[in-house]
């Protein structure tokens, strides 16, 4: 078994921190969006879904999702 020096450790934490960041933005659409729901802003609403904001945001936990796995894969191959 390998093992990542401190400097691949370093570069590998950057790279989960990138994906907190990403995380974070996508937090805030979902929170804008169920706002929007929650205060009865239906054009709001359908303003969000129809402008592709829900397939935007399963496509930024795919890249996401992919990201993470990559980062433990390198951090602890299988």
């Amino acid at each position: 078994m390998k093992h990542l020096t401190n400097d691949e450790l370093l570069k590998q934490a950057e790279k989960l921190t990138e994906c907190v960041q990403q995380i974070k933005v996508l937090n805030r659409l979902a929170e804008n969006l169920e706002y929007s729901r929650v205060s009865g802003d239906q054009f709001a609403v359908n303003h969000q879904i129809q402008s592709g904001l829900l397939g935007d945001m399963g496509d930024s936990l795919q890249t996401l999702e992919e990201a993470i796995q990559e980062i433990s894969n390198t951090i602890c191959p299988d």
